[in-house]
């Protein structure tokens, strides 16, 4: 049985009409595969579709006030991504073609409304959307696999110096060069472990990381610690809060200590200066690991949605390359962990690595600013 407090994920449909009874006719029509707001008039409509993001609207061309015409061309600049049906009882050609011109909109519905031919128009409606959001998705993977392809090629060029450069360093019995020996080491798995990490989201696979037993406190800390001494944190508060105790994971400790700097410097990129970071780390009833970053910032507006997490999706001016949170859902995944985010109206932004137990011997949380374990 699927738990009651599930998220209605059904497409939301937008109706407009002045007319009562006609609103009520075509919910009737539309309620059983679609959520459905409804609306009076055009203004009405506005301010709902600015509130909440409308996959479809199914406004009247003939209402007092602002003509449909009008409210889907001012729609198509709010909500550029709303499918936008005109009803109408009339074929003037004048009409017709102002709103293909002024609004773009992508179907008539001519009255009296036909049931079975709108559901039709309508589900093929979202269905062509969510093609076209596919294969945008597609062209992006394959621009980041020809990039990956590059990259990596690269990467490997460096790695082959790298790798042999420890064995040297280790036979001057050196003990300062065997620490950069050692050093050296683990820049070389990270880079292993970047390399593969290009490759699984070019390939639209999950990454094939090597683990070890990690205590995910050590790496809170760890990176908490670096992220204060960065110019991103400067006037920014990060607290640490360890709750409980923590279990030891099987991870890639330097891919996820990427993930967490990732959604860190994302949350400092969201709060304003002055503002207060939180890291949350516990264990819930159900027997799962939850990582949360909380930031106190303008939050994400709902019609982003899942797009943050789509590579090169980005809303900054210039400087992101939109990658940081993709990488981060991708490190996430690869360790059978979900990356989610809440974002409730009124500001403020939490991201939730949920990692699954199964029984795994626990090691005693550690108070903030106690040093990690060697």
């Amino acid at each position: 049985m699927e738990p009651k407090d599930r998220p209605d994920e059904r497409p939301l449909i937008l109706i407009v009409d002045d007319e009562t009874e006609h609103r009520v006719l075509l919910s009737r029509i539309l309620r059983r595969n679609y959520r459905i707001a409804e609306a009076a008039d055009g203004e009405e409509a506005l301010a709902f579709a600015t509130r909440e993001p409308v996959d479809l609207t199914l406004v009247d061309q003939r209402m007092p006030g602002m003509s449909g015409i009008a409210f889907l061309e001012r729609l198509k600049e709010e909500r550029p991504d709303t499918i936008r049906f005109l009803v109408t009882a009339f074929s003037d050609v004048a009409v017709l073609k102002e709103a293909i011109n002024r609004a773009n909109v992508y179907r008539f519905v001519p009255k009296p409304v036909e049931p079975e031919a709108l559901r039709l128009d309508i589900r093929r409606a979202i269905e062509h959307r969510d093609t076209q959001r596919m294969l945008l998705r597609a062209q992006k993977m394959a621009v980041l696999g020809r990039l990956s392809a590059s990259v990596v090629h690269d990467l490997r060029n460096y790695l082959q110096v790298i790798k042999g450069t420890p064995y040297f360093l280790r036979r001057s019995g050196d003990e300062r060069l065997e620490r950069v020996a050692r050093r050296l080491e683990e820049v070389e798995l990270a880079m292993e472990d970047l390399i593969e990490e290009l490759l699984a989201m070019a390939r639209g696979r999950k990454p094939n990381y090597r683990t070890t037993e990690v205590a995910l406190s050590d790496v809170v800390e760890k990176i908490v610690a670096q992220c204060r001494n960065m110019a991103d944190f400067s006037d920014r508060s990060v607290v640490v809060e360890i709750e409980g105790e923590i279990p030891t994971l099987p991870l890639s400790r330097n891919r996820v200590e990427r993930m967490l700097q990732n959604l860190l410097l994302n949350a400092a990129q969201a709060t304003q200066g002055g503002g207060e970071i939180r890291v949350r780390l516990s264990r819930s009833a159900s027997d799962r690991l939850e990582l949360r970053i909380i930031d106190d910032g303008g939050g994400i507006p709902p019609e982003w949605g899942e797009r943050i997490f789509d590579p090169f999706f980005t809303t900054k001016a210039q400087g992101g390359a939109g990658l940081g949170l993709a990488i981060a859902r991708a490190v996430a995944e690869a360790h059978g962990a979900s990356l989610t985010y809440e974002s409730p109206p009124g500001g403020g932004t939490s991201f939730v690595v949920t990692f699954p137990l199964s029984g795994r011997e626990t090691l005693p949380s550690q108070a903030e600013g106690d040093p990690p374990s060697e």
